[in-house]
């Protein structure tokens, strides 16, 4: 059913990510969601290096395992935020687009 509603709306699953956000009306937000994304998975993969870092120090670098790990929940709840950012987004384009669509009916 969902890929008879893209295909009503001309919607191809190929459609690149910069087609979709230059015919966006939340360009802005899809661009920054990318850029927060990305700093999440940086935020990751610091919190892994640092805690595999920690790790073989041993002794009072234990201590700071935590705060490595907490780097890593962290970069992973911004990952989390941005794609529900994109898709909240994208639901939005869609709606506009089949509103669009009904309308010229």
């Amino acid at each position: 059913m969902e890929n008879d509603l893209k295909n009503a709306l001309g919607l191809n699953e190929q459609q690149s990510t910069q087609k979709r956000v230059a015919s966006s009306d939340y360009g802005t937000a899809i661009s920054a969601s990318y850029f927060i994304a990305f700093v999440g998975w940086a935020a990751v993969v610091v919190g892994v290096f640092a805690s595999f870092w920690l790790g073989g120090q041993g002794g009072m670098a234990l201590a700071a395992l935590p705060g490595a790990i907490t780097i890593i929940l962290v970069g992973l709840m911004l990952v989390l935020g941005a794609q529900a950012t994109r898709a909240v987004m994208d639901n939005a384009n869609y709606s506009r687009q089949m509103l669009e669509k009904m309308s010229k009916e």
